[in-house]
């Protein structure tokens, strides 16, 4: 059953990349283009063309198929670990729905830095609904979860847009730290419960960290430092997430 769960994953991946490509278009679905010559692609699988030994488009030459290619092996391999973890249940299709929305985010605050409305409100409902489910074994912590991380990150949303009026920059022009990661916290909070959720955001908040440290660096030594650069602070929680998630 984990081998058709991981073949249903990769198929589930293409339909993902093509519901990113639309939301970062500012429309529902939208076929994966060539970033550099905008040729659509027309196969639903990317990974049908890899093993053709094909990941290039064919106007230009450029490798646009690997994030495409690489999301459907992830939501593969995500849709398996799933299956070993909650066997058949009905938990195990709120887990499946909420991967799809964290993988889809995933893609679009990295291209993009965009946390979709369109799938972060619908996946929170849908968390508060699945998290009432008799497999789920204390709904209360879950709630507990969501709460505190609702509660941290609009604190660090509210200490980012100080230091950026402190600086005298304006937070409409310069986003410290967005909205979008605010409800994706909350969202982990909900799905992991607390003190699951709290442990992989703190895990995420300093990989995040981390990284843009490691930036800051590599831009002083280049003379190019801005304190107001900009990275995308979701994927770091939400892989955090999925390790102890998936754990």
């Amino acid at each position: 059953m984990e081998v058709a769960l991981a073949i249903l994953g990769i198929i589930v991946g293409g339909l993902l990349n093509r519901l990113a490509e639309g939301f970062m278009a500012g429309r529902f679905y939208r076929k994966i283009r060539c970033p550099y010559c905008d040729t659509p692609y027309r196969r639903w699988l990317a990974l049908e063309k890899a093993l053709r030994g094909q990941i290039r488009c064919n106007s230009c030459g450029a490798p646009y198929l690997v994030r495409p290619l690489f999301v459907e092996l992830a939501t593969g391999l995500i849709f398996a670990l799933l299956w070993r973890h909650y066997g058949l249940s009905l938990y195990l299709t709120f887990a499946l729905l909420y991967a799809c929305a964290l993988i889809v985010i995933i893609v679009t605050d990295l291209e993009k830095r965009l946390v979709p409305d369109k799938v972060i409100y619908p996946s929170i409902a849908l968390a508060l609904v699945g998290e009432m489910v008799p497999s789920c074994r204390n709904w209360v912590s879950h709630l507990i979860g969501g709460g505190i991380a609702l509660g941290l990150f609009v604190l660090f949303y509210l200490a980012g847009g100080l230091i950026v009026r402190l600086r005298g920059k304006s937070p409409a022009e310069i986003v410290a730290f967005g909205l979008g990661d605010v409800k994706l916290a909350t969202f982990i909070g909900l799905v992991l419960g607390f003190p699951q959720g709290l442990r992989a955001l703190v895990i995420g908040v300093l990989i995040n960290g981390t990284v843009a440290l490691s930036i800051a660096l590599k831009d002083l030594l280049r003379g190019q430092y801005n304190p107001f650069k900009a990275f995308p602070y979701g994927p770091a929680l939400i892989l955090s997430a999925f390790v102890f998630w998936l754990s």
